[in-house]
Protein backbone atom coordinates (compact mmCIF):
# COMPACT_ATOMS: atom_id res chain seq x y z
CA UNK A 1 0.00 0.00 0.00
CA UNK A 2 3.00 2.22 0.99
CA UNK A 3 4.12 2.54 -2.87
CA UNK A 4 0.72 2.52 -4.27
CA UNK A 5 0.11 5.41 -7.00
CA UNK A 6 -2.93 8.07 -6.25
CA UNK A 7 -5.10 7.45 -8.89
CA UNK A 8 -6.96 10.80 -10.09
CA UNK A 9 -10.55 8.85 -10.50
CA UNK A 10 -10.40 7.82 -6.89
CA UNK A 11 -13.37 9.18 -4.43
CA UNK A 12 -12.45 11.63 -1.67
CA UNK A 13 -13.01 8.52 0.53
CA UNK A 14 -10.63 6.28 -1.11
CA UNK A 15 -8.04 9.44 -1.82
CA UNK A 16 -7.95 10.08 2.22
CA UNK A 17 -7.58 7.18 3.02
CA UNK A 18 -4.58 6.56 1.32
CA UNK A 19 -3.31 9.84 2.41
CA UNK A 20 -4.00 8.96 5.94
CA UNK A 21 -2.21 5.56 5.95
CA UNK A 22 0.88 6.25 3.95
CA UNK A 23 1.90 9.95 4.90
CA UNK A 24 -0.14 10.73 7.98
CA UNK A 25 -1.87 13.81 6.61
CA UNK A 26 -5.63 13.51 5.03
CA UNK A 27 -7.19 15.18 2.06
CA UNK A 28 -8.44 18.14 4.55
CA UNK A 29 -5.16 19.20 5.04
CA UNK A 30 -3.95 19.31 1.42
CA UNK A 31 -7.08 20.61 0.65
CA UNK A 32 -5.87 23.28 2.77
CA UNK A 33 -3.06 23.84 2.12
CA UNK A 34 -4.21 24.50 -1.71
CA UNK A 35 -6.83 26.82 -1.03
CA UNK A 36 -4.05 28.81 1.06
CA UNK A 37 -2.01 29.27 -1.62
CA UNK A 38 -5.26 30.44 -3.91
CA UNK A 39 -5.71 32.75 -1.31
CA UNK A 40 -2.26 34.05 -0.68
CA UNK A 41 0.05 33.13 -3.40
CA UNK A 42 0.38 36.39 -5.82
CA UNK A 43 3.25 36.69 -8.15
CA UNK A 44 4.09 40.33 -9.05
CA UNK A 45 5.14 39.82 -12.14
CA UNK A 46 1.59 37.96 -13.53
CA UNK A 47 -0.47 40.27 -11.61
CA UNK A 48 -1.88 43.59 -14.03
CA UNK A 49 -3.04 46.82 -12.63
CA UNK A 50 -5.36 49.52 -13.99
CA UNK A 51 -3.86 52.48 -15.33
CA UNK A 52 -5.48 55.30 -16.59
CA UNK A 53 -8.73 53.93 -16.51
CA UNK A 54 -8.06 51.93 -18.77
CA UNK A 55 -4.59 50.50 -19.81
CA UNK A 56 -3.05 47.59 -18.09
CA UNK A 57 0.45 47.59 -16.85
CA UNK A 58 2.50 44.93 -14.39
CA UNK A 59 2.82 45.59 -10.56
CA UNK A 60 6.44 46.88 -11.22
CA UNK A 61 5.68 49.31 -13.60
CA UNK A 62 2.65 50.60 -11.72
CA UNK A 63 4.68 51.22 -8.30
CA UNK A 64 7.65 52.88 -9.72
CA UNK A 65 5.31 55.17 -11.30
CA UNK A 66 3.73 56.12 -8.09
CA UNK A 67 6.48 56.44 -6.45
CA UNK A 68 8.11 58.74 -8.71
CA UNK A 69 5.30 60.59 -9.19
CA UNK A 70 5.36 61.30 -5.34
CA UNK A 71 9.01 62.25 -5.62
CA UNK A 72 7.97 64.86 -8.71
CA UNK A 73 5.61 66.16 -5.91
CA UNK A 74 8.08 66.89 -3.51
CA UNK A 75 10.05 68.78 -6.00
CA UNK A 76 6.95 70.54 -7.54
CA UNK A 77 5.72 72.15 -4.45
CA UNK A 78 9.70 73.25 -3.73
CA UNK A 79 9.70 75.05 -6.90
CA UNK A 80 6.25 76.37 -6.45
CA UNK A 81 6.92 77.86 -3.33
CA UNK A 82 10.12 79.29 -4.66
CA UNK A 83 8.74 81.01 -7.25
CA UNK A 84 6.15 82.10 -5.44
CA UNK A 85 8.36 84.24 -2.67
CA UNK A 86 10.34 85.35 -5.80
CA UNK A 87 6.90 86.74 -7.20
CA UNK A 88 5.52 88.20 -3.94
CA UNK A 89 8.59 89.21 -2.09
CA UNK A 90 9.29 92.69 -3.73
CA UNK A 91 5.53 93.76 -3.16
CA UNK A 92 5.14 92.45 0.77
CA UNK A 93 6.59 94.42 3.58
CA UNK A 94 10.13 93.89 3.40
CA UNK A 95 10.04 93.20 6.90
CA UNK A 96 7.55 89.59 6.39
CA UNK A 97 9.27 87.36 4.99
CA UNK A 98 12.85 87.69 7.42
CA UNK A 99 10.48 87.80 10.31
CA UNK A 100 9.04 84.59 9.43
CA UNK A 101 12.34 83.49 8.61
CA UNK A 102 13.64 84.41 12.27
CA UNK A 103 10.80 82.98 14.32
CA UNK A 104 11.51 79.61 12.65
CA UNK A 105 15.39 80.00 13.21
CA UNK A 106 15.98 79.69 9.43
CA UNK A 107 18.39 80.82 6.98
CA UNK A 108 16.97 81.78 3.51
CA UNK A 109 20.85 80.09 2.81
CA UNK A 110 19.89 76.91 3.85
CA UNK A 111 19.00 74.30 1.40
CA UNK A 112 15.57 73.35 2.98
CA UNK A 113 14.62 76.97 4.00
CA UNK A 114 11.44 76.76 2.21
CA UNK A 115 10.14 73.43 3.70
CA UNK A 116 10.46 75.34 6.90
CA UNK A 117 8.99 78.58 6.51
CA UNK A 118 5.82 76.97 5.08
CA UNK A 119 5.82 73.61 7.76
CA UNK A 120 6.38 71.10 4.39
CA UNK A 121 8.23 68.75 6.33
CA UNK A 122 5.00 66.82 8.28
CA UNK A 123 3.70 66.39 4.75
CA UNK A 124 7.01 65.24 2.99
CA UNK A 125 7.64 63.02 6.26
CA UNK A 126 4.60 61.18 4.82
CA UNK A 127 5.04 61.21 1.41
CA UNK A 128 8.46 59.42 2.18
CA UNK A 129 7.10 57.20 4.25
CA UNK A 130 4.44 56.15 1.65
CA UNK A 131 7.73 55.87 -1.33
CA UNK A 132 9.65 53.47 1.47
CA UNK A 133 6.45 51.30 2.08
CA UNK A 134 6.28 50.90 -2.40
CA UNK A 135 10.07 50.38 -2.19
CA UNK A 136 9.18 47.52 0.17
CA UNK A 137 6.31 45.83 -1.62
CA UNK A 138 8.40 46.16 -5.18
CA UNK A 139 11.56 44.19 -3.21
CA UNK A 140 9.75 41.40 -1.45
CA UNK A 141 9.78 39.51 -4.89
CA UNK A 142 12.32 39.69 -7.65
CA UNK A 143 10.26 40.63 -10.46
CA UNK A 144 12.81 40.16 -13.47
CA UNK A 145 11.86 37.26 -15.94
CA UNK A 146 8.67 35.18 -15.89
CA UNK A 147 5.86 34.52 -13.37
CA UNK A 148 6.27 31.99 -11.08
CA UNK A 149 3.56 28.98 -11.65
CA UNK A 150 1.30 28.20 -8.67
CA UNK A 151 2.03 24.47 -9.27
CA UNK A 152 5.86 24.90 -8.78
CA UNK A 153 5.07 26.53 -4.99
CA UNK A 154 2.41 23.77 -4.58
CA UNK A 155 4.59 21.25 -5.52
CA UNK A 156 7.97 22.78 -3.22
CA UNK A 157 5.37 22.84 -0.31
CA UNK A 158 4.15 19.48 -0.92
CA UNK A 159 7.80 17.44 -1.57
CA UNK A 160 7.92 17.63 2.46
CA UNK A 161 5.06 15.44 3.26
CA UNK A 162 4.74 13.44 0.16
CA UNK A 163 7.78 10.82 0.89
CA UNK A 164 8.62 7.17 0.43
CA UNK A 165 9.98 5.07 3.55
CA UNK A 166 13.37 6.35 2.89
CA UNK A 167 12.37 10.16 3.19
CA UNK A 168 12.50 10.74 -0.95
CA UNK A 169 9.63 12.75 -2.26
CA UNK A 170 7.14 10.77 -4.49
CA UNK A 171 7.30 13.35 -7.29
CA UNK A 172 4.75 11.04 -9.47
CA UNK A 173 2.20 11.05 -6.31
CA UNK A 174 2.73 14.86 -5.98
CA UNK A 175 1.99 15.34 -9.59
CA UNK A 176 -1.42 12.92 -9.63
CA UNK A 177 -2.82 14.73 -6.26
CA UNK A 178 -2.82 17.70 -8.34
CA UNK A 179 -4.73 16.02 -11.01
CA UNK A 180 -7.01 15.05 -8.95
CA UNK A 181 -7.71 18.08 -7.93
CA UNK A 182 -7.63 19.85 -11.56
CA UNK A 183 -10.19 17.15 -12.35
CA UNK A 184 -12.58 18.52 -9.22
CA UNK A 185 -11.76 22.07 -11.42
CA UNK A 186 -12.34 21.22 -15.00
CA UNK A 187 -14.06 23.72 -17.10
CA UNK A 188 -14.25 26.21 -13.97
CA UNK A 189 -13.07 29.67 -15.17
CA UNK A 190 -11.15 30.45 -11.80
CA UNK A 191 -8.95 28.05 -11.98
CA UNK A 192 -8.21 27.56 -16.06
CA UNK A 193 -5.05 28.70 -15.42
CA UNK A 194 -3.90 26.39 -12.37
CA UNK A 195 -5.29 23.12 -14.76
CA UNK A 196 -3.28 24.68 -17.72
CA UNK A 197 -0.08 24.42 -15.63
CA UNK A 198 -1.11 21.05 -14.14
CA UNK A 199 -1.15 19.53 -17.88
CA UNK A 200 1.93 21.12 -18.46
CA UNK A 201 3.98 19.25 -15.54
CA UNK A 202 6.29 16.33 -15.53
CA UNK A 203 8.18 14.53 -13.00
CA UNK A 204 11.89 15.44 -14.41
CA UNK A 205 10.86 19.13 -14.11
CA UNK A 206 9.47 18.61 -10.95
CA UNK A 207 12.38 16.75 -9.84
CA UNK A 208 14.64 19.47 -11.00
CA UNK A 209 12.61 22.25 -8.77
CA UNK A 210 13.10 20.20 -5.69
CA UNK A 211 16.53 19.83 -6.24
CA UNK A 212 17.25 23.81 -6.70
CA UNK A 213 15.18 24.88 -3.78
CA UNK A 214 17.55 22.01 -1.37
CA UNK A 215 20.40 23.59 -2.99
CA UNK A 216 19.18 26.69 -2.01
CA UNK A 217 19.45 27.68 -5.61
CA UNK A 218 15.97 29.82 -5.88
CA UNK A 219 15.28 33.09 -4.58
CA UNK A 220 15.22 34.03 -0.96
CA UNK A 221 11.60 35.68 -0.82
CA UNK A 222 10.64 32.07 -2.89
CA UNK A 223 12.08 30.05 -0.22
CA UNK A 224 10.50 32.28 3.04
CA UNK A 225 7.34 31.91 1.79
CA UNK A 226 7.29 27.58 1.04
CA UNK A 227 8.81 27.76 4.69
CA UNK A 228 5.92 29.42 5.95
CA UNK A 229 3.24 27.36 4.41
CA UNK A 230 5.13 24.33 5.03
CA UNK A 231 4.55 25.55 8.79
CA UNK A 232 1.12 26.09 8.53
CA UNK A 233 0.29 23.02 6.69
CA UNK A 234 1.55 20.87 10.02
CA UNK A 235 -0.15 23.11 12.17
CA UNK A 236 -3.46 21.53 13.57
CA UNK A 237 -5.67 22.63 10.83
CA UNK A 238 -9.07 22.34 13.51
CA UNK A 239 -12.25 24.20 12.92
CA UNK A 240 -11.38 25.28 9.49
CA UNK A 241 -14.41 24.77 6.43
CA UNK A 242 -12.40 24.88 3.23
CA UNK A 243 -14.89 25.91 0.00
CA UNK A 244 -13.46 25.71 -3.48
CA UNK A 245 -16.37 27.86 -5.38
CA UNK A 246 -16.92 28.66 -8.64
CA UNK A 247 -16.11 32.22 -8.22
CA UNK A 248 -14.10 32.05 -5.49
CA UNK A 249 -12.00 30.23 -2.63
CA UNK A 250 -12.83 30.54 0.69
CA UNK A 251 -11.38 29.32 4.42
CA UNK A 252 -13.84 29.93 7.11
CA UNK A 253 -12.44 29.60 10.66
CA UNK A 254 -14.92 28.24 13.51
CA UNK A 255 -14.59 29.19 17.13
CA UNK A 256 -13.98 26.15 18.97
CA UNK A 257 -16.99 26.23 21.37
CA UNK A 258 -18.77 26.15 17.85
CA UNK A 259 -17.25 23.44 16.37
CA UNK A 260 -19.52 20.50 16.99
CA UNK A 261 -22.40 21.81 15.81
CA UNK A 262 -20.74 23.17 12.49
CA UNK A 263 -19.03 19.73 12.00
CA UNK A 264 -22.21 18.00 12.14
CA UNK A 265 -24.16 19.99 9.55
CA UNK A 266 -21.13 22.08 7.67
CA UNK A 267 -18.89 20.55 5.07
CA UNK A 268 -15.37 20.52 5.76
CA UNK A 269 -14.19 20.26 2.07
CA UNK A 270 -16.69 21.99 -1.14
CA UNK A 271 -15.54 21.57 -4.79
CA UNK A 272 -16.87 23.75 -7.58
CA UNK A 273 -19.67 21.12 -8.70
CA UNK A 274 -21.18 21.13 -5.19
CA UNK A 275 -19.97 18.20 -4.19
CA UNK A 276 -20.00 18.21 -0.35
CA UNK A 277 -18.17 16.20 1.99
CA UNK A 278 -18.65 16.03 5.90
CA UNK A 279 -16.65 14.77 8.88
CA UNK A 280 -18.47 11.55 8.71
CA UNK A 281 -17.62 10.65 5.14
CA UNK A 282 -13.50 10.69 6.67
CA UNK A 283 -14.25 9.49 9.98
CA UNK A 284 -13.40 5.69 9.38
CA UNK A 285 -10.25 6.55 7.67
CA UNK A 286 -7.96 7.29 10.93
CA UNK A 287 -9.32 9.49 14.12
CA UNK A 288 -8.65 12.72 12.88
CA UNK A 289 -7.27 15.31 15.38
CA UNK A 290 -10.00 18.16 14.49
Amino acid sequence: MRYEKIQTNWNPQELDYFLQQNYSYSLWHFSLSLAENFLFWKDLRGHKRTESGYRKVGSKDFWTKRINELKDLKKKNILTLENFLKKVQPVLDNWEIPRALLEKKVSPRNSNYIEEIFDLNPFFYQIDFLIKKMNRFLNKQNLRGSPIKRTNIIILIWSTFILDKKGRTQILNIINLLKWFSEKFKDIHLYQSFNKEINEIYGEKASKLIYRYRKESIPKYLVNYVENAKTRFETNVRNKLILFGANLVKITAIRETDWDKYSSHSPLITFPNREEYYLSDFEGNRSMEL
